[in-house]
């Protein structure tokens, strides 16, 4: 019995979270970031992130000889970012060509940021770098339900992009024809 009283006792200080990974994103072909490059940027943002978060808390209290336990769990806000391979490879095209791809992503939320460095070299700390400028700005993307990133390093310069969006649903027309509202 104190030894089911010492393990509830020890989950009321647990905190269990998503536990989702970023996707392996094998269809973006010449877009695809790095599985190691998007691991870090997923882990680093999603922490910023309002995410779903599950509480345990125990209590113990004496009842005659016996010890009881009262647990339970509480769950915040259950909206939780989801990494998008789309948004990914969207993000790998703006980088190829900036001033030629921009407008792909002008109703979109985009971050950007450039870091010099060797190529390789200090790409954590750039990382690190990265999130951290736009730390508050992250943390205020509560409307924007995906994001995807991407990176270069062109030039001994680090390029990142993270662009975030809503999850919305849609038809895709091929042409005006195939719109018939009646």
């Amino acid at each position: 019995m104190y030894q089911w009283a010492l393990f509830f006792l020890m989950l009321a200080f647990c905190r269990l979270g998503n536990l989702q990974e970023a996707p392996a994103c094998p269809d973006n072909g010449e877009f695809t970031l790095n599985i190691i490059i998007r691991k870090q940027l997923y882990e680093r943002i999603s922490m910023l992130q309002p995410s779903l978060v599950s509480l345990w808390n125990a209590y113990l209290f004496l009842r005659g000889d016996d010890i009881c336990i009262i647990y339970g769990i509480y769950s915040t806000n259950s909206r939780f970012k989801k990494y998008d391979c789309g948004l990914e490879s969207m993000g790998g095209l703006v980088l190829g060509d900036p001033n030629k791809n921009m407008e792909v992503v002008n109703s979109k939320k985009v971050l950007t940021y450039y870091v010099f460095g060797q190529n390789g070299a200090n790409l954590e700390r750039a990382i690190r770098l990265f999130v951290g400028k736009y730390r508050n700005e992250i943390t205020k993307l509560e409307k924007e339900e995906k994001f995807g990133c991407n990176y270069i390093n062109a030039h001994d310069k680090h390029q990142f992009i993270c662009i975030f969006v809503k999850e919305m649903f849609c038809i895709i027309l091929q042409n005006k024809s195939d719109f018939n509202p009646n």
